[in-house]
């Protein structure tokens, strides 16, 4: 059986004299592959042909990466080939490059457990194999060829690389989770010294920023007061917060109780902050990636209907149907296990759009949206081109079937 060995440098062919099919489950076949003279002498080297110039590498690597067999392969299988193509065969580690081998050349090709245990022997030998025949020249071409192909494979395509968006809405999603925490957390301590503060800002980062101005609630002073209406930009409420102060009946708080609970509140002042920033960036990056799919559904939906799909390129592969129950699997698999309705929305329900319509029109709304969905979404991801007007154009189809629906429920159809 012949193997072929695949390399930065080219092509080999090794010739096994042996059949080792019941041997590769023993622990003898382990020694076996780790002594490198045992190996070699029932794994002959038989040909080899390198690359011609390092595109001429990265060509082919490229098209084993993807499973692909190059003309340059074929021809070489085929100058090896000096007995008959019936009895020829050659083994090779990937599966699917095997069966297109197969198919083109028209000689028996295996890839099995065998195979791959010889040829994991071989690239553990490489190295050293190497060594009598290879230069240093060819060396310093092996690692340039290296370093190039492992950058292709990065695909560095910054417009359309959307694993940040993915990370930033995860990101996104955690930080309101902390900050909801945070935030119900000082206003629970806080409450106990400053009870009616709660009552007049409900609102987290104003709280923040007042319980971290404020500190002592019997510090509040006429300068204060002025100051707090420009923090929280509503002199009534400060006036207020700053009248009520005075019989305040919350308890008295040690120093050390108050710093902490500052020390809180800067937490959040500066996560409130981050979230913004990041708000900010995850709005840029949609628009610089699926321009069309941010037209339609806004920047929120848009980063949490990629999340969930993993990738753009698998929000694309999904059909309209399934966009339109993302975010809804846990009730889709309860309602047909029990046997009930099934959902008409996931993530979509949060869209104006489904919002805005009536409650008997709802899943008609959303099975629109979520056709509209996937053709934008495969819009942004296929075009050459980044440009909002075919969502535009979507969101008015949109705009125009809800007051479709609305003049036929009031009956002026």
């Amino acid at each position: 059986m012949y193997l072929l060995f695949e390399n930065t440098l080219g092509y080999f062919l090794f010739f096994c004299l042996e059949d080792f099919s019941f041997q590769i489950k023993t622990p003898k076949w382990e020694i076996f592959i780790q002594n490198y003279n045992e190996f070699f002498k029932k794994i002959k080297f038989r040909a080899f042909i390198p690359f011609k110039t390092i595109d001429h590498a990265l060509k082919n690597l490229l098209l084993l990466s993807k499973s692909c067999q190059s003309n340059f392969l074929s021809e070489f299988i085929h100058t090896q080939i000096k007995i008959s193509p019936q009895k020829f065969l050659l083994g090779v580690e990937d599966s699917k490059l095997a069966t297109k081998i197969n198919e083109r050349n028209n000689i028996q090709v295996i890839s099995n457990e065998l195979v791959l245990e010889i040829i994991r022997g071989i690239r553990f030998h490489f190295e050293k194999f190497i060594q009598n025949f290879v230069n240093f020249g060819l060396r310093k071409n092996l690692n340039n060829v290296a370093f190039f192909f492992s950058q292709s494979k990065m695909s560095l395509s910054f417009r359309k690389t959307d694993s940040t968006v993915v990370q930033s809405n995860s990101l996104l999603e955690l930080i309101e989770k902390d900050l909801n925490f945070f935030s119900m957390t000082v206003k629970e301590w806080y409450s106990k010294h400053f009870p009616e503060l709660n009552l007049i800002l409900s609102n987290n980062y104003l709280f923040a920023i007042a319980v971290k101005f404020i500190g002592n609630k019997k510090k509040i002073n006429y300068k204060k007061k002025k100051e707090l209406g420009i923090l929280i930009m509503n002199q009534k409420e400060a006036e207020k917060i700053f009248e009520i102060s005075k019989n305040s009946v919350g308890s008295k708080l040690s120093s050390y109780d108050l710093s902490l609970i500052e020390n809180l509140s800067s937490k959040i002042l500066l996560m409130l902050d981050f979230k913004n920033q990041l708000i900010a960036f995850l709005n840029r990056k949609l628009k610089n990636i699926v321009p069309n799919l941010f037209t339609l559904l806004g920047e929120n939906l848009t980063a949490q209907l990629i999340a969930r799909a993993g990738s753009l390129k698998n929000l694309v592969k999904f059909p309209s149907s399934t966009i339109q129950l993302l975010g809804a699997e846990k009730s889709l698999f309860q309602a047909l296990k029990k046997r009930t309705k099934t959902p008409k929305f996931g993530l979509l329900f949060n869209s104006s759009f489904i919002i805005r319509a009536s409650s008997k029109n709802k899943g008609k709304i959303s099975r629109f949206l979520a056709n509209k969905c996937s053709l934008a979404a495969k819009i942004d991801y296929f075009s050459l081109v980044s440009t909002a007007l075919y969502g535009k154009k979507l969101k008015e189809q949109l705009k125009n079937i809800l007051k479709f629906w609305k003049t036929f429920d009031m009956g002026e159809i």
